[in-house]
C-alpha cells in the first residue's frame, strides 16, 4: 500500500525538483535547440509576452568569447519579436527562453532527449521553484498548471 500511495501522487509529465537536483541537470550536459514548433506552441502558451531569447555564439569579432546572446528583448514589439523567430535565422539556435509572464519569471532549457529544465520564480512572495519535463508536453502542461 506504501508504494500505492507513493505512485498516486506521481505527475508523469513534470515533477518538482530542489536546486541541488536542478543545479545538476543544469551543469550536467549541453544544452539542445527548441526547434521551431515548441517555440510556436511556447509563444502562443504566453500570449507572445517574451522577455528574452537566447542563442548561443560569439561575442567578439576574434572568436574568443562564446556566450549567451539575446535575439529577442521585451523592449522590441510583438511583429519584431514574431519575425525574427518565424524567418528561420535562429529556429535551430534558440536554447534559453526566459518570459516574464504576470508576477512571474521564468527559465526554461532543453537538456536533451527531450528532458526540459524550468525554474519559476514568483515575484509576488519571492518563491523559486525548480522543475524537470518530461518532453515538450509536460512542459506546456507544468505551465498552464502553474500559471
Amino acid at each position: 500500500m506504501k508504494y500505492l500511495k507513493e505512485y498516486i501522487g506521481y505527475n508523469e509529465y513534470y515533477q518538482e525538483v530542489n536546486h541541488n537536483d536542478y543545479i545538476d541537470l543544469y551543469s550536467g550536459g549541453k544544452f539542445i535547440y527548441f526547434d521551431i514548433d515548441n517555440i510556436k506552441d511556447l509563444m502562443r502558451l504566453f500570449k507572445y509576452h517574451l522577455y528574452r531569447v537566447y542563442t548561443r555564439g560569439y561575442t567578439d569579432e576574434d572568436k574568443l568569447e562564446f556566450n549567451d546572446i539575446p535575439i529577442i528583448s521585451s523592449d522590441m514589439s510583438l511583429s519584431e519579436q514574431n519575425r525574427i523567430l518565424m524567418e528561420g535565422k535562429y529556429s535551430h539556435s534558440i536554447y534559453i527562453f526566459y518570459v516574464r509572464y504576470g508576477y512571474y519569471s521564468i527559465t526554461m532549457r532543453n537538456i536533451g532527449d527531450e528532458w526540459y529544465i524550468l525554474n519559476l520564480f514568483n515575484e509576488k512572495n519571492s518563491e523559486l521553484q525548480f522543475y524537470r519535463c518530461d518532453q515538450i508536453e509536460g512542459l506546456l502542461k507544468l505551465i498552464e498548471d502553474k500559471l
